[in-house]
């Protein structure tokens, strides 16, 4: 999908709730591929924070065609295989896929710090990944993935594969 067609699908999308960008993520996901409205906030409107706050909520959960899985969900340190990691991403990538990643907000010496968000990562551009999110209405990006999660020393992705609808 063109990277402007990507934005304005994004630019309409909304996070309603402080703490449900994992929600959020999967809905744009879901609109992203066609699968959905613009108008679509299940996910977003079922969700509580008490169900948790990883991508493994959607581990294995089949959305309209998509089964979605949680990858790299490893401690992040120095052995945290990137390598492995951006090749994923390249790979969904190269399927055509979007891939939700879990970045922290900040990050130090140690590793990541403070709180996370999801971003949708929609391609890469001079080896670098790029991708948007929302927070509240706002669009957000981050347009270098790579150097922000080897600074995190790891991060953990959703990716989803394409079904067939079940009769």
């Amino acid at each position: 999908m063109e990277k402007v067609r990507v934005k304005e699908i994004i630019d309409k999308h909304e996070q309603k709730q402080d703490f449900s960008c994992i929600p959020s993520a999967v809905e744009m996901i879901l609109k992203l591929e066609g699968l959905v409205n613009l108008d679509y906030y299940e996910e977003q409107d079922s969700y509580t924070y008490k169900q948790g706050n990883s991508f493994s909520l959607y581990d294995g959960k089949i959305l309209i065609n998509l089964k979605f899985r949680h990858l790299f969900y490893i401690i992040r340190n120095v052995k945290f295989p990137l390598e492995e990691l951006f090749d994923t991403i390249q790979r969904e990538l190269n399927s055509n896929k979007f891939i939700a990643i879990s970045l922290s907000e900040s990050y130090d010496n140690n590793g990541a710090t403070g709180n996370f968000h999801n971003y949708i990562v929609h391609s890469c551009n001079n080896n670098e990944f790029q991708s948007l999110s929302k927070k509240d209405k706002e669009t957000i990006f981050c347009d270098f993935i790579k150097l922000w999660v080897k600074n995190m020393k790891g991060s953990d992705i959703l990716v989803y594969e394409r079904i067939e609808a079940v009769s």
